[in-house]
């Protein structure tokens, strides 16, 4: 009778290969999730940002074509030609702007905001403002607006009343 030979990897030779195949796929399988954490922190700030750039968009297209500004109390009041009014309300928690039936809410962490009229910073309940600075916790927006003369001096009666 003749024997054959058969051809195997040992028992010891098959180990090895798991552990080296195992080693491998927690590597991979690690990196993934790293990869994933990173990805979802990234789209969490990109949001903020895009949610900053958005409400930056609005007030500053707001201010340009606003006839007047107004503070009242937490509420700056926008006041445009064709007698449209628009109202944000600045919180802790967010921007709210609301024009006539419709709202929008900009989640954004404001920390604070201040109101000036001529340089002067005005903590009066209701004023015009020229000047408007919100601090974020990410960023600060700064926005300017410029009066005509005449308004000027409408304005200036106004406080005498």
């Amino acid at each position: 009778m003749k024997t054959t030979n058969i051809q195997a990897f040992s028992l010891i030779e098959v180990l090895v290969t798991m552990i080296i195949a195992v080693l491998v796929m927690s590597t991979a399988i690690s990196g993934y999730l790293f990869i994933e954490k990173q990805y979802y922190s990234f789209q969490k700030e990109e949001d903020k940002l895009l949610v900053i750039a958005q409400v930056n968009d609005c007030l500053q297209r707001d201010f340009a074509h606003a006839k007047s500004v107004e503070a009242i109390g937490n509420d700056l009041l926008f006041k445009f030609i064709d007698d449209t009014e628009i109202i944000y309300t600045i919180g802790d928690n967010g921007i709210t702007r609301n024009i006539e039936a419709a709202s929008e809410a900009f989640k954004v962490d404001v920390e604070s905001y201040q109101v000036f009229y001529n340089k002067a910073n005005l903590d009066a309940e209701w004023i015009i403002l020229d000047e408007l600075i919100v601090a974020l916790k990410q960023d600060k927006l700064h926005y300017l607006k410029t009066y005509g003369a005449d308004f000027k001096i409408e304005y200036e009666q106004l406080k005498k009343l």
